[in-house]
């Protein structure tokens, strides 16, 4: 589930419209992945979420970067999510 939060300037270049948009998220994983050496079965995942992007029209293109806060692995080491998006989109409605 994410629970972003936003804020859009609108019509900044003409037809265009700049956004950004922060907030959180929390996963719960459908199913583990095992190896010889290690677990990653963590029972929950959160983190923070940010995103930039500019829309035309229906036509949006934005940037993202997800950082986990929890550990994801049951190993001796520190491991969490990290991705980066990259979104094209088409608003149909």
């Amino acid at each position: 589930k994410v629970l972003p939060l936003g804020y859009c300037f609108n019509n900044l270049f003409g037809d265009f419209s700049l956004f950004v948009k922060a907030g959180g998220y929390v996963a719960y994983p459908f199913s583990k992945i095992k190896t010889k050496s290690q677990s990653f079965d963590t029972n929950l995942d959160y983190g923070a979420i940010g995103s930039v992007g500019v829309s035309y029209e229906r036509f949006a293109v934005s940037a993202s970067y997800e950082h986990g806060f929890a550990d994801v692995s049951k190993a001796h080491i520190s491991l969490k999510n990290q991705n980066i998006f990259l979104t094209i989109s088409y608003r149909i409605f």
